[in-house]
């Protein structure tokens, strides 16, 4: 069951099964192929820094842990797209990393497209997604997030989470997901990084990536070391270029995500494992929201949260 129509990524022709594992173009013949159940839709040349950031999170998907497979910080996040029909709708998780919102929302009843550039990570949400037994509702790609295999007006939601900044052109990403996106269909990018804080901050975050490194090549993707995040200003005129409407930049984080990058930092550079203390990590979200009421301090967030619809 592949849910939508997909399309070549050179052509935009619609795809047809070959047999039950893989697509074929009949227009210029590309054949799409599986690899243990997830969908190659990549194009054939690849730019070098998802190359790389491929093979990160490929290694990477070694530390997704089953019991975490469901584990979310904030459900909420995805509210938007559980008002959508579950019987009529398709969504797509961009960069889907260990795809917690996916396999949730596969777990609520709901089609998901789940996908990343990396092989690994897509086959490790595909095998909880089997543990889990709820399997039957994803559908599990690689995918290029500024070249998507669908055809136009095909999916009514798409998501994806602190990734618009890893992307070379997010502003081509935005154009294709606004392409594919339904006539009310929505865009939820969740954990955007602010720019502030790269640019005041450079120095020290430069020295704990090099000491992380040092440990373990796969920790941090190269994109992290080329993309500064985007300002307020910066989402919301690539959202408008896009042709998307804007609904919301909603600040995200400030005291909590200082506390947590700490811990996430000592773990890393000193080989522990320490726990994030859930209780404090609460009270300090409360208190990030009441920061934010502070005319001007919303600017200051550590992260954005954004939603757009195409109307």
């Amino acid at each position: 069951m592949s849910f939508v129509n997909f399309a070549c990524v050179n052509c935009k022709s619609i795809l047809k099964k070959a047999n039950d594992y893989n697509f074929k173009c009949e227009k210029c013949k590309n054949i799409y192929k599986s690899h243990d159940g997830v969908i190659d839709f990549l194009p054939k040349k690849l730019a070098k820094i998802k190359q790389i950031d491929a093979q990160t999170y490929t290694l990477r998907a070694s530390e997704f842990k089953e019991e975490e497979a469901l584990k979310m910080n904030r459900p909420e996040f995805c509210d938007i797209l559980r008002k959508f029909p579950k019987d009529k709708s398709v969504f797509l998780e961009l960069c889907g990393g260990s795809a917690r919102h996916a396999l949730n929302l596969m777990k609520d009843g709901y089609k998901v497209i789940e996908s990343d550039i990396a092989l690994g990570a897509t086959k490790k949400a595909r095998d909880f997604a089997i543990k889990l037994k709820i399997d039957k509702n994803g559908f599990f790609c690689l995918i290029d997030a500024e070249n998507l295999p669908f055809s136009d007006n095909s999916l009514e939601g798409i998501f994806l989470i602190s990734s618009l900044h890893h992307l070379p052109d997010p502003r081509k990403a935005l154009k294709e997901i606004h392409r594919c996106l339904k006539k009310d269909g929505v865009l939820l990018i969740g954990y955007e990084p602010n720019t502030w804080h790269y640019y005041l901050f450079y120095p020290f975050y430069k020295l704990f990536k090099y000491i992380i490194r040092k440990r373990s090549k796969h920790a941090i993707s190269l994109a992290d070391d080329e993309a500064f995040g985007f300002s307020y200003k910066q989402l919301k005129v690539m959202i408008k270029g896009s042709g998307l409407s804007l609904l919301e930049i909603k600040p995200v984080d400030f005291l909590s995500k200082f506390y947590e990058q700490f811990i996430v930092l000592l773990n890393r550079v000193f080989n522990k494992k320490m726990i994030i203390n859930e209780n404090f990590f609460r009270f300090l979200k409360r208190v990030d929201q009441k920061i934010f009421k502070i005319p001007c301090f919303k600017y200051m967030a550590l992260n954005w949260d954004v939603s757009a619809r195409k109307i």
